[in-house]
């Protein structure tokens, strides 16, 4: 009896692993996809390329500007100038006049007809050191407290 329950047990085990795997070997049908729409929505954009850096300067008649970065590939700075147009949208600042030497950016851009074009530009607002509090004013303890604290005997050792 019990070798009959054993092997139904593995005829009914073997099958739905049978089965299990042939569900996962079906391949799903391809849907092809219309390049024209990804473009159009703009889900596409291969040329936009990233960096991040400080800003060394900017000419504000030109609307261009230079960002000193780190090449990761050959560890050294490296400087590159960009290009502001009506399509560069700006993130921390308001428009390209707001933007100064020593800002730190991200930005989004490309490359077209010898200019690198801004995207986008995100100026980072760097967080202000807070002041240094003095123990007193830090501490739970009034000045009083720790006077009385201070002047309390040291038990005696026997």
């Amino acid at each position: 009896m019990k070798s009959k329950l054993l092997t139904a047990g593995l005829i009914i085990g073997a099958a739905c692993v049978g089965y299990g795997v042939l569900g996962f070997c079906q391949q799903e049908p391809q849907v092809p996809i219309d390049e024209n729409i990804i473009s159009e929505i703009g889900l596409v954009d291969e040329n936009i390329s990233w960096v991040w850096g400080e800003v060394k300067n900017v000419d504000y008649i030109s609307s261009k500007f230079n960002i000193l970065y780190m090449d990761y590939q050959t560890d050294d700075e490296k400087e590159l100038v960009l290009t502001v147009n009506q399509d560069t949208k700006f993130e921390g600042i308001n428009d390209f006049n707001s933007l100064k030497a020593g800002d730190t950016v991200g930005i989004d851009y490309f490359f077209d007809a010898n200019n690198n074009i801004a995207k986008n530009i995100s100026v980072e607002k760097l967080e202000e050191p807070s002041e240094v509090s003095s123990p007193e004013a830090s501490s739970s303890i009034q000045p009083d407290e720790i006077a009385a604290i201070e002047a309390q005997p040291e038990p005696e050792a026997r």
